[in-house]
């Protein structure tokens, strides 16, 4: 992912500095699908409601892909279960486009593991009550169970720069290269069981995200194109619900990678400027 990520920096550099002819690309709008793996930094977790207010540090967490296969990732009724990326993007410039994405990450707390503890926890329903000033605890079912597992769904809108790199002689196959910036809002579905309460597993918006986007594709006549694309950027959950009590609430930030590979396609909605011929 380090080496992939250097190679996707280089090509960024090469995008801003390009001031060669453009191919067309006004006027037309970009659909693609695709799927992705991610990675997110330790973060705190905060738990704060009417019998509890504590918080778990340093917690770690992984992403959660199934496994290789044509069943679900080209499976028209399962197309949502992995890890996927959808957008629609319109170019309003040879070299500029606005797009809306749908980037369907998992985020899965890693059962288990041990940590540092702080706050109070007033309810004795699972053996938990007490004062607690950094002890280790280890985050087992009865603690708690933390996922966003049908998406840490990260709704965004991006404006991207697009330069031509390269391309062959009968203009058949050329790569391009995009650097992008995006903001949007979080909408997971976080399934959880805190402190022995009934699981929760709904939508809810529960925060923002920004992120940097370096990325290249291979387009085939000016319409098809297959893409590859690192992101990276900052997620601020402040109103995540981790039961079905309206009182519970947790909140947690952290930053996260990811990689991803479109396939999509490159639909003229507007006509080719037509330029006048000169002897």
């Amino acid at each position: 992912m380090i080496r992939a990520s250097c190679i996707l920096a280089i090509l960024g550099l090469c995008v801003a500095a390009l001031h060669a002819q453009e191919p067309e690309r006004k006027g037309r709008l970009e659909l693609c699908w695709g799927w992705n793996r991610s990675a997110y930094t330790r973060s705190d977790i905060r738990f704060h409601g009417r019998d509890h207010d504590f918080t778990l540090r340093r917690v770690l967490a992984r992403d959660s892909p199934e496994p290789l296969g044509l069943d679900p990732y080209l499976n028209p009724v399962k197309l949502t279960i992995p890890q996927t990326n959808a957008s629609i993007a319109w170019f309003f410039h040879d070299r500029w486009s606005v797009a809306w994405r749908f980037d369907h990450m998992k985020y899965v707390l890693v059962q288990d593991q041990e940590v540092a503890i702080d706050g109070v926890i007033h309810t004795d329903v699972t053996g938990h009550a007490g004062t607690y000033a950094g002890e280790r605890v280890a985050i087992t079912e009865d603690l708690l169970t933390y996922e966003n597992s049908d998406g840490l769904n990260y709704i965004n809108l991006e404006i991207a720069r697009h330069g031509r790199l390269a391309e062959s002689r009968r203009h058949a196959l050329a790569l391009d290269g995009t650097a992008a910036l995006a903001v949007g809002a979080l909408v997971p579905r976080t399934a959880a069981r805190l402190l022995g309460r009934p699981l929760n597993d709904r939508y809810h918006l529960s925060g923002a995200g920004a992120s940097l986007k370096l990325g290249a594709a291979v387009v085939y006549r000016r319409t098809w194109t297959l893409r590859t694309e690192m992101l990276g950027g900052f997620i601020a959950l402040p109103d995540i619900r981790p039961s079905r009590d309206r009182n519970d609430r947790a909140s947690h930030k952290f930053w996260f990678t990811q990689a991803n590979v479109q396939f999509g396609a490159r639909i003229r909605l507007v006509k080719a400027r037509v330029v006048p011929v000169t002897n």
